[in-house]
């Protein structure tokens, strides 16, 4: 990942500076995706974790899981914790705490829960905040070279109830439908427009 990094930081820099160089005025923009309708591909547990703390957390993760199978988010929410106690970096685990927290209305407690088990993907089919961090401060404060930042996922989520992107903008993991579509449309146009010449 750290190579995947570096690499599409140095290739960004290289596509803004020829961009630049032609005298090209350029949108930037972060890239949303699917966070409460779309669990991880992949979850992956901590190398060092032993064979006895596994046992107990899977206990706990199958309690949760048939817990909120029954409809029971509030003791599916107590059984998740309690695995979380023992390993939290397991991403399907965080993606199920956000969605117990979330029917809670735990609205805060449900977004960061989300936006971890995206992180902790170990199949990297969506754009996680590492990504969208490197395209944001690629055009911070580059306006005067004409370099626009257009933060698309902040704009997603905005136009959320909860603040939380699902099915009502994407097909599935990072796909737009209409209304996506319309909203990413509308914040690039506003800033597009902005650099239109005055005639």
């Amino acid at each position: 990942l750290e190579k995947v990094y570096d690499y599409f930081q140095r290739n960004l820099h290289d596509i803004l500076e020829a961009g630049a160089g032609a005298g090209a005025k350029m949108l930037v923009a972060t890239v949303a995706a699917n966070l409460k309708d779309c669990s991880p591909f992949g979850s992956a547990h901590a190398t060092n974790l032993g064979a006895a703390r596994k046992a107990a957390w899977e206990q706990s993760f199958q309690a949760g899981m048939k817990s909120e199978s029954a409809g029971q988010p509030q003791d599916a929410l107590r059984h998740y914790q309690a695995a979380a106690q023992i390993e939290s970096g397991f991403a399907e685990l965080q993606f199920r705490l956000g969605r117990c927290h979330l029917a809670q209305g735990n609205l805060e407690q449900a977004r960061n829960c989300f936006a971890s088990a995206l992180d902790m993907d170990t199949l990297r089919f969506r754009a996680d905040s590492r990504l969208n961090d490197i395209l944001a401060s690629a055009a911070r404060n580059q306006e005067g070279r004409g370099i626009h930042l257009v933060d698309a996922k902040a704009a997603l989520a905005q136009s959320c109830v909860d603040g939380m992107p699902g099915d009502e903008f994407f097909f599935d993991h990072v796909h737009l439908n209409y209304e996506g579509n319309y909203v990413l449309a509308s914040a690039l146009a506003e800033q597009a427009v902005k650099l239109l010449p005055a005639s």
